[in-house]
């Protein structure tokens, strides 16, 4: 009895954090905010800022993880020592006659044998805290920068907003990171057998059901933020072209009053930036997709709502789940959401990759290579890991607990290597920002189109529309898969 109500405690603590639902919700009232509060950042001051509230909170869900990690769960099962792990969840499965669950438990989710396993787990937060480190770092650096901006002029100027965007890309290793380690200790919900605070989970099996659940519901909302990164990649790029072509501008019209019939610069890269940014907006709005999806199905099950569509069923007591966590509905949605994300990601990484390559020269400065991967190289390197988890040996004949332990726990140390990687791929010295000091924010800058719009440009019109076209046409080029980890 002693041992079910402290894993009740333990338990009422880890979801009131870990709940992928709460991170969901603050990232889209945290966009709000960030909308709204553009036009009084001079007046708020950079701590005001989106983005320093964005990281307080990612810092808010690390500590009460490391709360629960470091409180309860290290103290009472030795840094996951097999023995004491075995002796508690024995004599809890004893006194509620479970032997179903111990049988599965031990063939399923013990750590006996998996020391190499064990501490990667003991390592995540570890990992995690350093990723937190670098991150806050990186930032305070191109933060220091927005100050700076907004020092030597009493509007924001274009440097401003790209240190701005550049900062909610170096936001992705640490929200990344976190969620990994959400997936970790949803993981140990399963092997320490934590109970429900509300006991409407009463078998270890719905419990593992709705633990893995979870688990793949805290990497959907890592991928939606990645999807939303890429987006933001994409809008630095076209800011940095735009900068090209209105550098131009200015040289031409120092050079000749001619008008030129051809059509403005302005209105050109505006549907350049809407064809670049559509396949990217694609992967968001599917990665979002899914993980509503998902989310529904999880918190509906979770509170019995409806249980002929959403219960999660008990495999302890041949209880039938909802209609949509029946195996075949689930494989559909899975494939579904599969191919989609599959054609998404083509799409939005056929976009970026085609604009760098015919950009290339203007480009140059601007070193596309490292912040691309930087943005996208997490997805790729689940991808792999997955792959490799299923045909690998001896990880093809681990159990998916044990497997997905070992997704996320190295994904953790893996968050803080792309962390560094950002650190040369968006330095916040690079010469490309200089390039933009003292210009306006273009998008308030009405009388920039006056001059555009009567010029020769060096970048001519004729090559922009040629790449306009062919940005157009349906995308061959080749990009990483996605979702394969939802298998």
């Amino acid at each position: 009895g002693a041992v079910g109500e402290a894993s009740v405690g333990r338990s009422a603590a880890m979801l009131r954090y870990a709940t992928p639902e709460y991170v969901l919700a603050a990232l889209f009232l945290l966009k709000l905010y960030h909308r709204v509060s553009k036009r009084y950042t001079r007046r708020l001051g950079v701590p005001c800022h989106s983005f320093a509230w964005l990281f307080a909170f990612l810092l808010y869900l690390y500590i009460r993880a490391c709360d629960y990690i470091y409180k309860d769960v290290f103290p009472d099962f030795g840094f996951l020592d097999p023995d004491l792990i075995e002796a508690k969840l024995n004599d809890t499965w004893v006194w509620e006659n479970d032997t179903w669950a111990w049988t599965h438990w031990q063939k399923e989710a013990s750590l006996r044998e998996f020391e190499v396993l064990r501490w990667m787990a003991v390592a995540a937060p570890v990992w995690v805290a350093a990723t937190f480190v670098v991150c806050l770092y990186h930032i305070s650096r191109h933060a220091f920068e927005m100050h700076r901006s907004q020092q030597a002029l009493r509007h924001r100027d274009e440097r401003f907003v790209l240190h701005d965007l550049t900062i909610q890309v170096l936001m992705l290793p640490a929200l990344y990171g976190l969620m990994s380690l959400n997936g970790v200790i949803f993981m140990f919900g399963i092997i320490l057998n934590e109970v429900s605070a509300m006991a409407r989970l009463r078998s270890w099996s719905e419990r593992t059901e709705y633990y893995t659940e979870m688990y793949e519901n805290s990497f959907f909302i890592a991928d939606i933020y990645e999807s939303f990164a890429l987006l933001v990649l994409g809008h630095v790029v076209m800011r940095v072209l735009r900068g090209k072509v209105r550098q131009d501008c200015a040289d031409a019209a120092a050079e000749s009053d001619r008008v030129s019939k051809t059509i403005s610069a302005r209105k050109l890269m505006t549907e350049m930036k809407e064809l670049t940014t559509f396949g990217i907006k694609f992967f968001c709005w599917t990665c979002g997709l899914q993980a509503l999806y998902q989310l529904l199905l999880t918190t509906m099950g979770y509170y019995g709502i409806l249980n002929e569509f959403f219960g999660l069923g008990d495999k302890a007591t041949s209880k039938a789940p909802g209609l949509l966590h029946t195996p075949g509905v689930q494989n559909k949605s899975h494939y579904f959401f599969l191919g989609a994300g599959f054609v998404a990601s083509f799409a939005a990484i056929g976009n970026v990759v085609k604009v760098e390559s015919a950009f290339h020269h203007q480009l140059k400065e601007f070193e596309p290579f490292w912040k691309f991967w930087g943005t996208k190289i997490i997805v790729s390197i689940g991808f792999l890991q997955s792959m490799a988890l299923w045909v690998l040996p001896p990880f093809c004949w681990w159990s998916p607990i044990r497997q997905n332990l070992f997704y996320a726990a190295l994904l953790c140390f893996e968050c803080f290597l792309v962390s560094l990687m950002h650190l040369k791929a968006w330095a916040h010295d690079q010469s490309w920002y200089l390039g933009f000091a003292g210009d306006r924010n273009s998008e308030s800058d009405e009388s920039a189109s006056e001059t555009e719009e009567g010029v020769e440009r060096t970048l001519s019109s004729e090559a922009l529309e040629e790449e306009s076209d062919r940005m157009s046409a349906p995308l061959h080029a080749g990009g990483s898969a996605r979702k394969c980890r939802s298998v």
